[in-house]
This record gives C-alpha cells, sequence and structure tokens, in this order.
C-alpha cells in the first residue's frame, strides 16, 4: 500500500533489477482505461514494460488508482502524486534514487503522467503536500488526452461518444466541458519553464485521442523552452500496432530516460 484513501488501500508493485546493488532510477508506470476502468495488472503495464526495463537497469513501479466509479477528479491526480511521494520516501529502504524518478503512462494514464509532469512543481489547491517530494523528473505520454476541452469538442464534432461519457463520469461538471474544472484537469493548462521533459507519442490513426492531443501539448511545451520529444507513429491507432510493443518503442523511451534520468 502506498496510501490510504476513503475507497481503501492503493496497492503498488516495485519491480528491481537482479543483482543490483547501487540506487536505482525508478518509472513509475500509470495504466490507461478512460478513467473508468483498467488496473496495474494489465498487459500494457506488466508484465512487458517491467520485464524490458528492469533489463536495462530501471525499477519499475505499478500502481492502481481510483477510477471515477470511486472518487471524481482529482483523485487519480492526488493518487499519482502519493506514489511518487511514497517512492521518495522510502527511496532508501527499496534501493531506489530519489532524485531519479519519472513517470510513463498510457491514454487515461498518459494524461495522469502529463499531470505530473506540469503540476507537481505548483501550488494546487486540492493538494497541500509538499509539491517537491511529488515532482517527476520525466514524463512520458503514449496517446494520453492533454486539453479535455478541445478533446470534447473535437468528439463532438466526429461523433465520438467516449470522451464525453468519460468526462461526465471523471469530472464533477464533466457535461460543461468548456468549464473551469476541465481546464484544470488538462495537463496543457499547467505547462510552464519548469515543467518536466516530455516525449510524447501517438498513433497516426487513434480514433479515440486524435493526435492533435500530444501536438497540442508539444506546441505548449517547447513555448515554455521544456525539452519535448513528439513522435507520431503512422499507421497505428490508439494503442494498436506493432510499434507499441517493438524494441524500437523500448529504445526510443529508454534513450528518452538515460537522457534525463541517467542510467
Amino acid at each position: 500500500p502506498y496510501v490510504v484513501t476513503e475507497s481503501g488501500p492503493l496497492l503498488l508493485d516495485l519491480y528491481r533489477p537482479r543483482n543490483s546493488d547501487s540506487p536505482l532510477p525508478v518509472v513509475l508506470v500509470l495504466f490507461g482505461g478512460g478513467w473508468f476502468t483498467g488496473n496495474k495488472n494489465q498487459p500494457v503495464s506488466k508484465p512487458m514494460q517491467v520485464q524490458r526495463l528492469t533489463r536495462r537497469g530501471y525499477a519499475v513501479a505499478v500502481i492502481n488508482y481510483r477510477l471515477s466509479s470511486q472518487a471524481k477528479y482529482p483523485a487519480p491526480v492526488q493518487d499519482a502524486r502519493a506514489a511518487v511521494r511514497w517512492l521518495r520516501e522510502c527511496a532508501d529502504e527499496y534501493g531506489l534514487d530519489a532524485s531519479r524518478i519519472a513517470s510513463w503512462g498510457f491514454s487515461a494514464g498518459g494524461h495522469l503522467s502529463a499531470m505530473l509532469a506540469t503540476t507537481a512543481r505548483q501550488s494546487m489547491p486540492h493538494d497541500a503536500e509538499s509539491n517537491t517530494v511529488c515532482s517527476v523528473d520525466a514524463a512520458i505520454s503514449f496517446f494520453g488526452p492533454s486539453d479535455l476541452t478541445s478533446w470534447a469538442q473535437d468528439s463532438k464534432r466526429t461523433g465520438i461518444a467516449s470522451p464525453r461519457w468519460m468526462l461526465q463520469n471523471l469530472l464533477e461538471d464533466g457535461l460543461a466541458i468548456d468549464s473551469q474544472e476541465t481546464k484544470r484537469a488538462s495537463p496543457v493548462h499547467w505547462v510552464t519553464p519548469k515543467s518536466a521533459p516530455m516525449l510524447l507519442l501517438h498513433g497516426e490513426n487513434d480514433k479515440v485521442v486524435p493526435t492533435t492531443q500530444s501536438e497540442i501539448m508539444y506546441a505548449a511545451l517547447r513555448r515554455n523552452k521544456v525539452d519535448a520529444s513528439l513522435c507520431i507513429v503512422p499507421g497505428a491507432g490508439h494503442g494498436s500496432g506493432k510499434y507499441f510493443t517493438s524494441e524500437e518503442m523500448i529504445d526510443e523511451v529508454v534513450n528518452f530516460l538515460s537522457t534525463h534520468l541517467g542510467k
């Protein structure tokens, strides 16, 4: 357990490379599922990413966070921040390097990873804990939404109902897609020059979260002179396509992590 909430304790699985004595950089993995479904045992989170990253010398933490059926926003962001705090506070006990923590999320988890990158060094009304201890040093978002307002508006034009339904479940005023709450729940709203470096990957043919969501995030980061990389994967959909399970993809992720966390 890394935190106890009103819904009960939330669990974190921690993996370390075998026979490693030195403090290890850590990657916090956040599953996807529209904030309303999924768990830390999903194949996209575990064991594929765990095995590949531990082989490259990284510790990996995979967490459960509260779903929208359990608590509204900002609950999942609070949980992600609590997980980073736990990793920092327990670093010595588990042989982790508290100064080298990255987040990696998929879809809704990509949104949470981007929120960690952009909000953790800022004062937020829904999280009075120290911003320093819940900040990440780098973040990766795979096909995650970054501007919930434009995502919902785009879905209205294209006829895709899922974004509006997911936001209605996630947010107290989810039907008011241009509300202040929707903006505050959008990582692009929080970008500053202090945001963590980010790697954004997105399928060219994503019909759930369009590529514009990563493009908007990338543009905001670059405007603020934050180190950012954007890769649009030709022919890929929402997490579908061989690239998202390839060693080439892992190489790109590890190269990014090595640049910002070191080996």
